[in-house]
Parts: structure tokens; C-alpha cells; sequence
């Protein structure tokens, strides 16, 4: 398992986490998705349809768990989101969701309740460009 912390994220990545700007934040997602699939339109629709469909139940599936205070199955959650919102190039939610995942493996509930916090609104916010994100992927 791969433990980012910020000192080793490249300047890049701090820069994109922490300028994710809420007006255009569809457009930002589909070029860091692009990229990963050398802007191969198609897949990148593909792979925003799949995001889209799975998020929602794995961050409540992740929530459930942490609410239960099952340590092993939240961070099992935490790395398939990790895993899959990292291939995707979607780094705000790569970092958010590795912290999660860090601190479950830390066996630490209390912060990795916290990081979940941050995680889930960052999905909510990426579920909220559904729709501009798609639609830019069909018409182009």
C-alpha cells in the first residue's frame, strides 16, 4: 500500500487539491481523466458513467462500516475507492481517499472518521458534475 504524505506529493498535485475550483470543476475532471486515457473520449465517458454508478454505494458501504466501527472491512472500501478514483487521475480524491485508507490501516477510527468526512463531500461535490460532465464528453 502506497502512504502519500504531503511532503511527497509532487507540486502538481498539492496544486490541483487544493485549487479544485467549484466553477469549472467538471471541466477539470474530465481533463485529469483525459489524460489518463490519452484523451480517448469514449473511455473517459465509460469511466465517469462507472464512477458514478459505484461511488455512492461504496461511500456509504465505507460509512456503514466506519459507523460500525469495523476497521477491516471500512479499510478494504477505502482501498477500492482509493484504488479506483487514483487510476482514474481524479488526485483530489485519490488524497482524501488514501488518508482514509491510512489511518484504517493505523487501526486510528477517530481520524479516519475525520479524513471520511473530507472524502465524502469531495464525492458529493464530483456526483454534483454528473451531468455537465457527461454532457461535455457526448457533444464533443
Amino acid at each position: 500500500m502506497i502512504i502519500y504524505t504531503w511532503k511527497s506529493l509532487p507540486y502538481l498535485w498539492k496544486n490541483l487539491i487544493m485549487n479544485f475550483s467549484s466553477s469549472n470543476l467538471h471541466q477539470t475532471y474530465i481533463e485529469l481523466l483525459l489524460e489518463k486515457t490519452l484523451n480517448n473520449r469514449v473511455l473517459a465517458k465509460t469511466l465517469f458513467e462507472k464512477l458514478f454508478a459505484t461511488l455512492p454505494t461504496q461511500i456509504e458501504e465505507l460509512e456503514g462500516f466506519l459507523n460500525k466501527q469495523n476497521l477491516s472491512l471500512a479499510q478494504k472500501i477505502a482501498h477500492d475507492i482509493h484504488g479506483t478514483v487514483a487510476s482514474c487521475g481524479l488526485v483530489n480524491l485519490e488524497y482524501h481517499a488514501n488518508l482514509v485508507e491510512r489511518h484504517l490501516f493505523m487501526n486510528n477510527l477517530e481520524q479516519a472518521q475525520k479524513s471520511f468526512l473530507n472524502l465524502e463531500q469531495l464525492v458529493r461535490k464530483f456526483l454534483d458534475c454528473q451531468n455537465d460532465i457527461l454532457s461535455s464528453l457526448q457533444n464533443q
